[in-house]
């Protein structure tokens, strides 16, 4: 039978390799936080959070609007202007799709000013981030509890073969004393 090779590191070395480690980990982490287009990003995260639909309350009946990721944006072309990002449509009577485009609006309340819709999918969304912030605090805490009840565990788990190791090392490896009575 070969006997295998065994690598009996000293604490120092495994403290070293473990820095190594996490010191490599930061430099990709940054590389990659520093190197990307983060506008294309933001833009993707605001669309996974927007709502897909708002539906505004007009004098003359209600009017629901969409968003749509625009496909000719492009962050250096806009000025890494996010809003540019998102181009809005609805559907009128007949059922024919109306594009408001990029800066699309409507006249709320019939004085021929517009309001950009980029506002309340803006709002709402910040609705869903708010509720998203909230849950994932809480996810966040339960982990951490659940993380510190397991080191716990673990920390015991070890205290308690320290102590059997000196208990053994100090009373030897003595068997049960204790005779039944007949």
């Amino acid at each position: 039978m070969e006997k295998k090779k065994e690598f009996n590191l000293s604490k120092k070395q495994r403290n070293a390799i473990i820095a190594f480690a996490v010191i490599v980990a930061v430099a990709v982490t940054s590389l990659i936080v520093f190197k990307t287009n983060q506008i294309y990003f933001t833009t993707k995260l605001m669309y996974a959070f927007m709502p897909q639909s708002y539906v505004a309350e007009l004098e003359n009946g209600n009017i629901e609007f969409f968003v749509e990721y625009n496909k000719d944006y492009s962050a250096k072309e806009s000025n890494n202007d996010p809003l540019q990002a998102f181009s809005y449509y609805y559907f009128d009577e007949n059922g024919e799709r109306v594009d408001l485009g990029v800066d699309g609006g409507f006249d709320e309340e019939g004085n021929g000013e517009k309001q950009p819709l980029s506002v309340p999918f803006m709002f709402l969304m910040g609705q869903r981030i708010g509720t998203f912030k909230s849950i994932m605090t809480k996810v966040m805490l339960v982990l951490a509890a659940v993380i510190i009840a397991v080191l716990i565990v673990v920390w015991f788990i070890v205290w308690s073969r320290n102590e059997d190791k000196q208990k053994l090392e100090k009373y030897g490896d003595k068997p049960n004393s204790k005779k039944s009575k007949k």
